[in-house]
């Protein structure tokens, strides 16, 4: 084995200078122009935290007994609403439309007193439109 190639805890190596090494991650100059140009510059607001590249939306936890969070992300300034359905298509709560600036959010749903089922949470907006299932049990 060389021990050239080796990488331990103890050594500090460049990185641009690392290759794949016997199955473990690797990194190359190769990789490092591939990334560059794969991977979207991320932006951060002046709190220091990155702003979305895209509009996403997920519930947790999920299944519930209750009480879920639905995270969302916005890239661009926007105003949204927020409306829950049951299976067969009703709409059982509205939240009136907000507005909300680029960055992640997070904002809680109390499921409490709805029967047991599935359930879609819809984020709406002018640019966006996102449908999150939420299983409560």
């Amino acid at each position: 084995t060389d021990t050239d190639n080796i990488i331990r805890e103890d050594q500090v190596y460049d990185l641009e200078r690392i290759t794949h090494i016997a199955g473990g991650i690797g990194y190359s100059v190769r990789y490092a122009e591939y990334l560059r140009d794969t991977v979207p510059e991320v932006k951060y607001d002046h709190w220091g935290n990155p702003i979305p590249i895209e509009f996403g939306a997920l519930a947790y936890p999920n299944p519930t007994s209750g009480r879920t969070t639905i995270k969302f992300e916005v890239p661009d300034s926007t105003d949204a609403s927020f409306a829950i359905y049951n299976m067969m298509g009703e709409q059982i709560f509205m939240k009136e439309q907000e507005s909300f600036e680029p960055g992640t959010y997070e904002l809680p749903f109390d499921l409490t007193d709805l029967p047991t089922g599935t359930y879609l949470i819809m984020v709406l907006s002018e640019q966006y439109k996102e449908s999150v299932r939420v299983v409560k049990i």
